[in-house]
This record gives C-alpha cells, sequence and structure tokens, in this order.
C-alpha cells in the first residue's frame, strides 16, 4: 500500500475506534431527554446501555475469527451495515423497547468493527511502528468517549 494510501486508512481506522465507544455511551447524556420522550424510566434506559455492551462482549469472541476467514474489510463493513441500521432507527423508537432494539443491534455491530481493526492495525504495521499505532488506536478510543462531553445538554436547557 502506498505511503498516503496507508495515511488516509489509518485516519479511517482511528475514527472507526473512536465511533464505538461514542455509540455505546452516547445514551448517557441523553438519559433526561429519553426519559420524557420515551415514557420511561431511567433504569429502561440503562437497560439499553447494558444490552448493548451484551452482543458487543459476546460478538468479540467471534469477529476476530471471522475476519480471518472471510476478510477484515467483509466484517468491518457488516459491522458499519448493522451500526448504521440501527442508528437510523433510533431517532424512530416510539417506546424503550424499539429503542432497545436498536441499540442491541449496534452493539452486534460495533463488535464486528472492534476486535478487527486491531487485527487490521497488526496487519498494516511492521513490528517496530505497531505499538506507536495501538497508542493512536487507544487514544482515538478515548477521544470517542471524550466527544460525549459535547453532545451533553447544557444547563440551560
Amino acid at each position: 500500500m502506498s505511503r498516503p494510501k496507508q495515511y488516509y486508512a489509518f485516519i479511517l481506522i482511528y475514527l472507526a475506534a473512536a465511533i464505538g465507544p461514542f455509540s455505546g455511551n452516547i445514551v448517557l447524556p441523553m438519559i433526561p431527554v429519553l426519559k420524557i420522550d420515551l415514557s420511561t424510566d431511567v433504569s429502561l434506559i440503562m437497560l439499553s446501555f447494558t444490552l448493548f455492551q451484551i452482543p458487543f462482549a459476546v460478538g468479540q469472541f467471534f469477529s476476530g475469527g471471522l475476519s480471518d476467514v472471510y476478510g477484515r474489510r467483509k466484517l468491518i463493513m457488516a459491522g458499519f451495515l448493522l451500526l448504521t441500521v440501527g442508528f437510523v432507527f433510533t431517532p424512530f423508537s416510539g417506546d424503550i423497547w424499539f429503542f432497545t432494539a436498536t441499540r442491541v443491534l449496534q452493539g452486534l455491530g460495533f463488535a464486528l468493527i472492534g476486535p478487527v481493526i486491531i487485527a487490521l492495525i497488526g496487519d498494516l504495521t511492521d513490528e517496530s511502528n505497531r505499538s506507536r499505532h495501538m497508542g493512536f488506536y487507544s487514544s482515538a478510543v478515548r477521544a470517542g468517549i471524550a466527544c460525549l462531553l459535547y453532545t451533553s445538554p447544557s444547563p440551560r436547557d
């Protein structure tokens, strides 16, 4: 891979790494709004957070092996498809159960992306640069969480 193409590939990898934690935690600053819009209890909103994490956690056991069999790109694209479908249908949630179903879909989507990104970094780097890129990956994950500070409603809202 040429140097410019590799540069853009790593930018996309780091953006993908940030999307997972962002999508997993986006519910937290939205709790007051969701409570009103979905006419539900905070405990059920937090259940949607948990039910995002379960398919994400379990799916990771299989996604690495599946990417070895079917290819990294196919699995990442399938993960982004699931994540996107979840994101697209979430605003149309009329109740907490549909909202939770979209969250489960998002968790499963990121389960196909997260571990495969790490394997992809291993594929694209040599041993001397791998730790540097894994550090960038880790920073991108933390940046996805940090972006939540800018999505929280202001005290005036």
